[in-house]
């Protein structure tokens, strides 16, 4: 597996989100994948799992947003990750932008 892991980001009480826009490109689960996840302090936590058939093929920029409340604490970190097994398609993978953390969605306006 491979990630792409936050510092710590100290947090405290009250709401928290994750938000970020991807650009992704992929087979579909279980030949490829592909976990957001936050640390609770203890262990990691998945937030989002795979993508199922026929995987992921963006045509554009996707705004993607969660809420991480339940993992506020001083250890904070967040990851997104993937593997890939044998047998998989060729694909570009995950491409990432303007990934944010704090109290407030930064969703974009229609």
């Amino acid at each position: 597996m491979t990630c792409l892991t936050s510092p710590e980001i100290p947090t405290g009480e009250g709401p928290l989100w994750l938000t970020f826009w991807r650009h992704l490109h992929t087979d579909y689960f279980p030949y490829v994948v592909h976990t957001v996840q936050a640390f609770d302090g203890n262990d990691w936590q998945e937030i989002e799992l795979g993508y199922a058939n026929p995987g992921i093929d963006d045509q554009a920029w996707t705004f993607l947003e969660y809420d991480i409340s339940e993992f506020s604490g001083p250890e904070l970190r967040v990851r997104i990750c993937y593997s890939q097994a044998l047998g998989a398609l060729a694909h570009a993978g995950w491409s990432l932008d303007d990934l944010t953390v704090g109290p407030y969605s930064c969703t974009p306006a229609e």
